[in-house]
């Protein structure tokens, strides 16, 4: 009972870096989920079904606003399903010992990669002067 719990809470955890950055979920959830002891295998479909959902969600929402290029979005599912399968196939082929260190090595650099952007686009965003503001938008105080 308690793996579930902990892949619960990883993906709360992982849900609040994506919703603070604006990325992230899938480097910070196997990234969490490889800490806890679970073979590489099991943390990548438990991120990837995790994923599913709101990859529906707001595919449906770009294709409705007319945000999808359908011939770009063929090639990319079609050649995507067949890395995924692949790589799978690999991963499951492969001892866990193994694929960790790689695994490891790999979250390492896009966790890097995802600070990298998130302090790059906050160096670029402009200084507002305000030290803060309230929910309604209003200029906090700052006596």
């Amino acid at each position: 009972m308690a793996i579930p719990i902990a892949i619960f809470l990883t993906g709360a955890l992982a849900q609040l870096v994506d919703g603070a950055l604006g990325m992230g979920f899938g480097v910070s959830a196997m990234s969490l989920l490889t800490t806890l002891g679970l073979a590489p295998a099991i943390v990548s479909a438990v991120v990837h079904v995790a994923k599913i959902a709101t990859g529906i969600s707001s595919g449906l929402a770009h294709l409705r606003f007319g945000n999808v290029d359908q011939r770009v979005t063929l090639v990319l599912s079609l050649s995507g399903s067949v890395g995924a399968v692949i790589g799978a196939t690999m991963l499951l082929s492969l001892a866990a010992g193994m694929v960790r260190p790689f695994v490891a090595a790999a979250l390492l650099l896009l966790g890097l990669r995802v600070f990298a952007k998130f302090f790059a686009a906050r160096a670029a965003a402009p200084d507002s002067g305000l030290p803060c503001a309230t929910s309604r938008g209003a200029k906090a105080s700052t006596a």
